[in-house]
């Protein structure tokens, strides 16, 4: 999900009720108060019009190393020569 202005991922996601369009908080409230219009539309969009988005937790990627058994294996050597 990216957002319709800056066209990066929202750090805090809202979507507007009229047109369902993504966007960052802090810039369409922004766009909002200075406009009163939809930032894509332009139609009359009030910050009472977006709804915050809950997005699932993101779950960071595996290392590369881990993803092969010899990888993992090299991986778990190291943490115990660390330890030791």
């Amino acid at each position: 999900m990216f957002c319709a202005i800056s066209g990066q991922a929202p750090e805090v996601p809202v979507a507007s009720i009229k047109s369902g369009h993504v966007f960052e908080k802090a810039l369409v409230e922004k766009y909002v108060a200075s406009t009163g219009k939809c930032p894509v539309t332009n139609e009359p969009l009030t910050t009472s019009d977006l709804v915050e988005l809950k997005p699932p937790p993101v779950v960071p990627p595996r290392p590369a190393g881990a993803s092969s058994i010899p990888g993992m294996l090299a991986l778990l050597h190291g943490e115990f020569d660390a330890l030791m």
